[in-house]
C-alpha cells in the first residue's frame, strides 16, 4: 500500500472514531436531561469579584457557603498587574532578535571591528603599555563622529555610478547599432563549482569566487575551497574530481560581490546606447590552456566573425579605428588590466596556422578597434612578490592585529601555493629586463633628485648579517632566475613551455615569433597584427602611488631581509615546496634563467620569503613604506607597464612592433578621487574604480557611437619622457634576461 492509500485510510479511520464520539455524547446529553426534567433545579448565582486592596479575587455567592472565599491563593488569579513587567520583557526581548535591531547592531560592531584593523597602528605591539589612556574618555566623541561618517561613506560605496553617463549621451544624439564585446581583467570574473563529488555537491553551480558564496565556502571549510579553487600542479587544468567554469553572461563580471561593482558602471552606460556580451574567462588558467580545456579562443572568433556576418561591418575590441564615422555599425572590444594582454595573445593565436587559422588578414578583416583600459601590458610587481612569498603592498600594510588574524587563517605560504597554481598570472611577470626597469645605475622612471633606484627591483638582506645596511640587490634581469629558482621545477616548466618576459628588436625573430605561442603576451616579442585600418586606444589613471619594488626578509634569524621592483625582503628557513614535495630547486630550470651558485646538494629546500614590513622610511627617494617602494601609476599597474607601448613602442618610425602603423591613442586620467566616496568618486583613476569613472565611460561612449576620430592623446604623467629613456635598441644593455 503506497504512502498516499494509507494517509487517507487512517483520515478516514479518525472521522469515522469523531462520528462515534458525537453520537454517544448526544445519547448521554438527552439522557441527562431526561432525568432533568424530574428535578426541581435550584439557581445558583457565581461571581467572582476583583478587590484592588489585596489584588486579587473573591467569590460571591450569597447563601452559600462559598461567598467571600478568597482567592488570593490561586495564582493565576492573582492580579493581572503583576505580569506587566513580564509582558514588557517579553516584548522587549521580541524586539531584540528582530532584524530591524540586529543588523544596525552588527554593522556598528563590523564598521568598529574594521576600523580597529585596517586602521594603522605603530609599528610593534610593545609601544602599547606606553600609551596614555588618561584622555581615553575625550577620544569616545571622535570615535563615534568618525564611525558615523564611514557608515554615511559605505553609503555611497554601496551604490553603482548609475546610468547618467550613458543617458546624457544619448540625450546628445549618440547611439550605436553593433554590439560591444568586454573582456575582463584577472580575478574580476566569477568561476563557478560544477564539481560532483561527494565533498563538493554543496556548492554545485554556487560561485567560489565572488559573492558572497566564496567567503561562506571560505569560513564553512577553507581546505575544500582551495582544493577547489587551486590547479593541478602539473597539468595546470583541474585536479581530479574537480571542475569549476567561469560564470558566464553580464554577470559573469558586473559585481565582485554585493555592494562591490566592477562592470557594472560601464555595462549600464553603454545599454543606454547600445547592447553588449561578455567574454569572459577562467583567468587562472594559462594562455594556451584556454583553449585547450574551454576552447576560448575559438569561441571568441566564432563571435566576432558571427558579428560581422550579422552587422555586416568589423568589431572593436576596446578602441575604435581612424574610420569610425564609416565605421558606426561595427561591433566594439573593450578589454580591462590583463584582458588587453590575453587579447593581444588572441590576435596572434587566430592568425596562425595550425591553431586559429584565420591567416594574417583575419584581424584587418574583422577587428575595427581596440579599447585597452588599464592594461598590464609589460607586467604588474605585484605579482612577482605574490609568486615568491604569497605577499603584496596589500599584506603587508596592515596593522599588526590584521596580520596576525590574516596569517593565522591564511598564511603567506599557502598564499603563494595558491597564487603558483594559478599559471595565468604568470602572463602578468614583468617584461623586458634592464632595459625597460633599470639596473643599479638607475631606471627609466626613477624620480628627480632620487637617492634609491628603483633599477633595484629586489633588495635582499642574508639571513646572517645584523647590519640592516647591508644588502643583495637584484635587478629585472637578475631577479627574474632568483625568483624562479624559489619555485617549484614544475613552475619553472610551466613558465617555460608557456611564456616568455625578454625584449626582441630583430625584425627576423619578431616574425619568426608570430609562430611561437609562448611570445604572443609580450608586447616587446611579438608584433600587432598588420591592421592598418585598427585603431588601438590605451586609457589609464595616473597619479596614485603604486608599488614598484619591495625589500625581501628571510626568517633564519630574527633580523633577516629581502627586496621587489621596489620591495624589502628577508629570506626564512628552508622548507619543502607543498607543490611537489622531491622538487629540485635552488637551480632554475629554464632555458634563459641564470645559473645559481647552489646546486642540489647545497640547497636542497627552497627558502621562506617575507616582505620587511618593518622597513619603513622618508630619507630617501623614492621613500619607502613598509618594505615597498612607490612610484607612478594607478594604484595597482606601473606607469611604465601602463603607458610605454603607447606612448612609444608601438609609435616608433620603424614600425617594429606596429607594421601596420595602426593608429595609437594614448590618454591618461588623472586619480582625483573624491574623500566622501570609498570607490574614489567620478574621477577616480584607481585600476579597478576607473570602471566607474565619469571620464572613462565618456570616452568609451564616444568610440562606440563612432566619434573615435575625434579623440587624441591626453598626457598627464612623464609617460613620453620615461619612454625616450628605455633602452628599446639595446644599445646599453646586451645582457641575458
Amino acid at each position: 500500500m503506497g504512502i498516499y492509500q494509507r494517509r487517507a485510510k487512517k483520515q478516514e479511520e479518525k472521522q469515522d472514531s469523531n462520528r462515534d464520539r458525537n453520537s454517544n455524547s448526544k445519547t448521554a446529553s438527552n439522557n441527562s436531561n431526561a432525568q432533568n426534567t424530574h428535578l426541581n433545579p435550584t439557581e445558583l448565582q457565581v461571581k467572582l469579584r476583583h478587590d484592588p486592596r489585596r489584588k486579587s479575587y473573591s467569590v460571591v455567592a450569597p447563601g452559600t457557603p462559598l461567598h467571600e472565599i478568597d482567592l488570593s491563593e490561586v495564582s493565576f488569579l492573582q492580579h493581572h498587574d503583576s505580569h506587566k513587567g513580564k509582558g514588557a520583557f517579553k516584548r522587549t526581548k521580541r524586539v531584540v532578535k528582530t532584524r530591524r535591531f540586529l543588523l544596525p547592531l552588527f554593522l556598528t560592531i563590523g564598521f568598529a571591528l574594521a576600523s580597529i584593523i585596517l586602521a594603522p597602528l605603530p609599528n610593534g605591539l610593545a609601544d602599547l603599555p606606553d600609551f596614555d589612556l588618561s584622555g581615553l574618555g575625550a577620544q569616545w566623541e571622535y570615535l563615534f563622529d568618525d564611525l558615523t561618517t564611514r557608515i554615511s561613506d559605505a553609503k555611497l560605496w554601496f551604490s553603482s555610478r548609475g546610468f547618467k553617463t550613458g543617458l546624457a549621451a544619448r540625450d546628445e544624439g549618440l547611439t550605436a547599432h553593433s554590439p560591444v564585446m568586454l573582456f575582463p581583467g584577472v580575478i574580476t570574473t566569477g568561476l563557478e563549482s560544477w564539481s560532483t563529488d561527494a565533498d563538493s555537491l554543496g556548492s554545485f553551480r554556487q560561485r567560489i569566487w565572488g559573492t558572497h558564496t566564496m567567503f561562506k565556502s571560505i569560513f564553512a571549510d577553507k581546505n575544500e575551497w582551495i582544493r577547489q579553487i587551486s590547479l593541478d600542479s602539473e597539468t595546470g587544468l583541474d585536479p581530479p574530481g574537480v571542475r569549476v567554469r567561469p560564470a558566464q553572461g553580464l554577470d559573469a563580471a558586473s559585481m565582485f560581490m554585493q555592494g562591490y561593482w566592477v562592470w557594472r558602471p560601464i555595462i549600464e552606460n553603454l545599454a543606454c546606447i547600445n547592447y553588449l556580451e561578455m567574454a569572459a574567462y577562467d583567468w587562472r588558467l594559462a594562455y594556451t590552456n584556454l583553449e585547450n580545456r574551454d576552447h576560448y579562443f575559438t569561441r571568441v572568433k566564432s563571435r566576432i566573425e558571427l558579428n560581422k556576418k550579422i552587422h555586416g561591418k568589423k568589431t572593436t575590441v576596446g578602441v575604435c579605428s581612424r574610420h569610425d564615422v564609416e565605421s558606426n555599425k561595427t561591433p566594439k572590444l573593450v578589454s580591462h588590466s590583463m584582458g588587453g594582454t590575453v587579447l593581444l595573445y588572441f590576435f596572434k593565436w587566430v592568425e596562425a596556422q595550425g591553431y586559429g587559422g584565420g591567416g594574417d588578414q583575419w584581424v584587418e578583416d574583422h577587428i575595427d578597434s581596440f579599447i585597452n583600459i588599464s592594461g598590464t601590458l609589460l607586467g604588474v610587481p605585484k605579482a612577482m612578490t605574490a609568486l615568491l612569498s604569497g605577499e603584496m603592498k596589500d599584506t603587508v600594510e596592515l596593522n599588526p592585529a590584521g596580520a596576525y588574524a590574516l596569517e593565522k587563517f591564511f598564511s603567506k605560504e599557502e598564499r603563494a601555493d595558491l597564487f603558483r597554481s594559478w599559471f595565468g598570472i604568470a602572463g602578468m611577470w614583468m617584461k623586458g629586463g634592464d632595459a625597460v626597469w633599470g639596473d643599479e645605475n638607475g631606471a627609466p622612471d626613477d624620480p628627480a633628485n632620487t637617492t634609491d633606484t628603483f633599477g633595484q627591483f629586489l633588495s635582499i638582506r642574508e639571513n646572517h648579517e645584523t647590519v640592516a645596511d647591508k644588502r643583495n640587490n637584484f635587478t629585472m634581469a637578475q631577479s627574474n632566475p632568483y625568483i624562479l629558482s624559489n619555485t617549484p621545477r614544475v613552475w619553472q616548466k610551466m613558465m617555460q613551455t608557456n611564456y616568455s618576459y625578454g625584449i626582441e628588436t630583430d625584425p627576423k625573430k619578431l616574425d619568426d615569433n608570430n609562430n611561437d605561442p609562448t611570445k604572443w603576451s609580450n608586447p616587446l616579442e611579438s608584433r600587432l597584427p598588420n591592421a592598418p585600418s585598427m585603431s588601438v586606444y590605451c586609457i589609464y589613471g595616473v597619479g596614485k602611488p603604486t608599488e614598484v619594488g619591495v625589500d625581501l626578509f628571510c626568517k633564519a634569524t630574527p633580523n633577516s631581509y629581502h627586496s621587489q621592483r621596489s620591495y624589502y625582503y628577508t629570506e626564512g628557513p628552508k622548507t619543502h615546496q607543498q607543490l611537489q614535495s622531491d622538487l629540485e630547486v635552488g637551480k632554475c630550470e629554464a632555458d634563459d634563467c641564470l645559473t645559481t651558485q647552489e646546486s642540489q646538494e647545497d640547497l636542497p629546500l627552497t627558502s621562506q620569503h617575507a616582505i620587511d614590513g618593518d622597513l619603513s622610511t622618508d630619507s630617501t627617494t623614492p621613500s619607502i613604506s613598509n618594505g615597498v617602494k612607490f612610484g607612478q601609476g594607478d594604484g595597482t599597474v606601473a606607469l611604465t607597464s601602463l603607458g610605454a607601448m603607447c606612448a612609444d613602442g608601438w609609435r616608433r618610425d620603424d614600425r617594429r612592433y606596429n607594421p601596420g602603423n595602426s593608429r595609437i591613442v594614448t590618454h591618461e586620467v588623472e586619480h582625483q578621487p573624491d574623500s566622501l566616496d570609498l570607490r574614489g568618486g567620478d574621477y577616480t583613476g584607481d585600476h579597478v574604480d576607473i570602471l566607474g569613472s565619469t571620464p572613462l565611460n565618456e570616452l568609451i561612449l564616444k568610440i562606440v557611437a563612432g566619434q573615435g576620430h575625434t579623440l587624441e592623446d591626453h598626457y598627464v604623467s612623464d609617460i613620453r619622457n620615461i619612454s625616450a629613456r628605455i633602452d628599446w635598441d639595446l644599445v646599453k644593455r646586451r645582457s641575458v634576461l
